[in-house]
């Protein structure tokens, strides 16, 4: 709606513009200019709900790129975790086997001992 102050203005400068003319005329031409200001105030809320919709769509695909990205890192993470446990795992072996060789050489040695004692 239009504000008592602007309307006034308006229907100044339609006033001037118009002179001395019938007051009918005058009132067309405020429909005239009220219609004009309508029609492009229509427009630019028309503009405005274009940008909002680009600003929601853009925003919607920053969220999902956001949760592409949460679950690539996830998917990483889970990579690593793996691997981890396989190190852990070759590393527990390599353990192991390092113990074995070393009961084996220690029975070895004590069967050299004992080879040794059955000879002499």
């Amino acid at each position: 709606m239009v504000e008592p102050s602007e309307r006034q203005r308006l229907e100044h400068g339609v006033a001037m513009l118009v002179g001395d003319m019938d007051h009918s005329l005058s009132t067309d031409a405020d429909r005239k200019v009220l219609l004009e200001r309508k029609q492009l105030l229509s427009s630019q809320m028309e503009e405005l709900r274009a940008t909002m919709r680009q600003v929601q769509e853009d925003s919607e695909r920053s969220s999902d790129e956001a949760r592409q990205c949460e679950a690539e890192a996830a998917l990483e993470l889970s990579k690593v975790a793996a691997l981890r446990d396989k190190v852990q795992t070759l590393l527990q072996q390599i353990q192991r086997s390092q113990q074995q060789a070393l009961e084996h050489r220690r029975a070895e040695r004590d069967l050299r001992v004992e080879t040794e004692r059955a000879k002499g």
